[in-house]
């Protein structure tokens, strides 16, 4: 079964709620997956055990709120089993024809061996997977759509402006160039690449030369790939901008680096941007949108 729920069960679909539900402030919505409930006396002595030896293992950590609220979904899901047989989940099940079942059950067997999420005696698994990335793209995407319209633009979809690479010959590379957002005007164009990286709040703190050589050396071919972004337009006015996600907790304004690159009439500025992943506000919505549409003038 699959529906959008405000309390996630069985399995979210990430990508589904990063790429739809994020750009639209669908936050609070999660697509989900779940098998229809099924009787099985045995696998059901097994969840009992599973949600006692979590219980007995939440409590230790009672004191704190996160181990509160979980503790009390724990005892939720005990009283929803029900009493009777409580059995130690077996090391082998037959073949489910759902694989969120056999992730549970596999799930349940790292709680059984105190593995994975299911306990500390090792991190040899993780039962989900969020790919922030993503996320971050398609909160990016959503921001400069709004944006354009503030600055007279039209925006493409995210991944919309592909760019073919034709390889001559036998040996080929990446096959296109495809920045995140496009914003096109009749003189300009602004090209926007979503980063999730701490790349600009540390540069406002260290300054190049006290960063490591790998955060320097990941920076410098962020901006290698942006100025090649620049090179897809044959227009007088060309911004190329690295959007990277900053958490403080103020509404002050944004961060900005600002590097201008001049040949002939054409001129074209390589810009460092950073952008709240969320607003705390319209009003800080606001700001923010204002901040960029400076930063962006011309």
């Amino acid at each position: 079964m699959e529906e959008e729920r405000f309390n996630p069960r069985g399995r979210i679909d990430w990508r589904t709620w990063g790429t739809l539900n994020v750009p639209v402030g669908r936050w609070e919505r999660f697509p989900c997956a779940f098998p229809e409930p099924i009787f099985d006396p045995l696998l059901l002595s097994e969840m009992r055990w599973t949600v006692h030896r979590l219980i007995e293992e939440l409590g230790h950590t009672a004191e704190t709120s996160t181990g509160r609220v979980l503790l009390e979904r724990a005892r939720s899901l005990a009283i929803q089993l029900g009493p009777g047989v409580h059995q130690r989940p077996r090391a082998q099940h037959r073949a489910s024809e759902s694989a969120f079942v056999a992730e549970a059950l596999e799930a349940m067997g790292w709680v059984a061996d105190k593995r994975g999420l299911g306990g500390t005696e090792s991190l040899d698994g993780l039962s989900w997977d969020l790919v922030i990335d993503e996320v971050w793209e398609a909160w990016v995407s959503a921001f400069t759509a709004d944006l354009a319209t503030r600055l007279g633009l039209q925006s493409t979809p995210h991944g919309g402006a592909q760019h073919p690479l034709n390889w001559a010959g036998g040996i080929q590379s990446m096959g296109a160039l495809v920045p995140d957002v496009a914003l096109r005007g009749a003189h300009r164009v602004i090209w926007v690449d979503a980063k999730y990286k701490a790349h600009l709040s540390q540069l406002a703190q260290h300054g190049w030369r006290r960063l490591t050589e790998h955060v320097r050396s990941a920076h410098r071919a962020d901006l290698h790939q942006a100025l090649a972004y620049a090179n897809l337009a044959a227009m007088d006015h060309v911004d190329t901008v690295l959007a990277y996600p900053d958490f403080g907790t103020s509404q002050e304004s944004p961060l900005f680096a600002v590097a201008t690159i001049a040949t002939g009439r054409r001129r074209v500025r390589l810009i460092l941007a950073g952008l709240p992943f969320g607003f705390s506000s319209p009003d800080h919505r606001e700001k923010t949108l204002s901040a960029w549409r400076s930063a962006l003038a011309i």
